[in-house]
């Protein structure tokens, strides 16, 4: 009869006892969590992705591919030049500016692109965002 008691006395004590650290924790963490968003909140700037960072790497990836280069025309839309004895061919393909033969994207998520040569100098001339870039690509000959 005792221990009947006793273990009686003992249940009644933890029914809250889940419930209270359940909350506990629920509180804590509805504190931590603004705090978290404080702190991670400076680096969203770091985590976005540059397109003005990405597009100069790309005019220097051509810059340098131009450079070494032959026989380089503007056909059009096109920028067609001989580059290690193979005929290459760059221009806009769906949202990107690619060179082909194989599938090289240079400038992404644009929607037109053309090449212009003025007083020498080889421009690429491309739209995103309703807003036009130009990046100086090679002097020609």
């Amino acid at each position: 009869m005792a221990s009947q008691r006793l273990s009686k006395l003992r249940t009644k004590g933890r029914r809250g006892f889940i419930l209270g650290n359940t909350l506990i924790a629920f509180m804590i963490a509805m504190y931590l969590v603004p705090l978290c968003m404080a702190c991670i909140a400076p680096l969203r700037g770091i985590m976005e992705f540059r397109r003005d960072v990405q597009d100069e790497i790309s005019a220097m990836q051509l810059r340098r591919l131009l450079l070494v280069s032959d026989d380089i025309e503007i056909t059009g839309d096109y920028l067609v030049f001989t580059y290690q004895q193979r005929n290459m061919e760059l221009s806009q393909g769906g949202h990107h500016v690619t060179m082909k033969p194989g599938t090289q994207i240079y400038f992404t998520e644009t929607d037109g692109c053309r090449f212009e040569c003025a007083e020498g100098v080889l421009e690429i001339v491309y739209e995103r965002d309703h807003q036009e870039y130009r990046k100086v690509l090679a002097k020609m000959p």
